[in-house]
């Protein structure tokens, strides 16, 4: 047997999976036949920022599948799949691992840009968003645009790291997809869009939340 990530989702008391709303119990297997076609039966991913990437989900579910298995690569179609442990996941959640991913590969940014304090201006406005979040749509605007800024600086960092790339990468995809769920429901695409564009912008967007914060 071996272990990978899912994300499913709470309908009321019930943990289901998001496509079809079949449910899931804990330890208990699912079976499926023998997989033929990749995507076709029961998916998890090895990596938690591929998992995430797939299924904007409410549930972060540790799972063993066994049996026969298609793999490619971010996605593996499973014959046989049960949930070993499961957690809460929310956007506080998907803001806090995007934190941590920007974080971990924030020193190669500042050797090649010592003099651009942006990426961490906005981690430092993600980590204050955190500790307060608000409703307030300028708030969520905040946490939003400084979290992009975050992936993105991870983004360069991990090109900027092809010697060692697999961390880079890895914190540059889990920042990525960990801020596209964040940003969910809190600015619309475009404004989202614009924040990442645009680096004045956001060192603006996130040095005055930081200060207000």
């Amino acid at each position: 047997m071996y272990t990978a990530w899912k994300f499913l989702v709470m309908v009321g008391n019930r943990v289901v999976s998001e496509k079809d709303t079949s449910e899931w119990s804990h330890l208990t297997w699912r079976c499926e036949r023998v997989p033929t076609e990749a995507c076709r039966g029961l998916n998890c991913s090895a990596l938690l920022a591929d998992a995430l990437g797939y299924v904007n989900g409410t549930v972060l579910a540790r799972i063993e599948y066994d049996g026969g298995v298609i793999d490619t690569g971010d996605k593996l179609t499973c014959e046989k799949m049960r949930i070993v442990e499961a957690w809460k996941w929310d956007k506080i959640a998907s803001v806090r691992l995007g934190i941590v991913a920007a974080e971990m590969v924030l020193g190669i940014y500042e050797e090649k840009y010592p003099d651009n304090k942006v990426p961490r201006l906005a981690i430092e406005a993600a980590k204050a968003w955190i500790k307060n979040p608000s409703c307030a749509a300028s708030a969520a605007s905040a946490a939003s645009c400084a979290a992009n800024y975050a992936a993105s600086a991870a983004s360069y960092a991990a090109d900027a790291a092809s010697a060692a790339s697999c961390a880079a990468s890895y914190a540059a995809s889990a920042a990525s997809c960990a801020v596209s769920y964040a940003a969910r429901d809190a600015v619309s695409a475009a404004s989202a869009a614009s924040y990442a564009a645009s680096a004045a912008s956001a060192a603006s967007c996130a040095a005055n939340y930081a200060a207000s914060a």
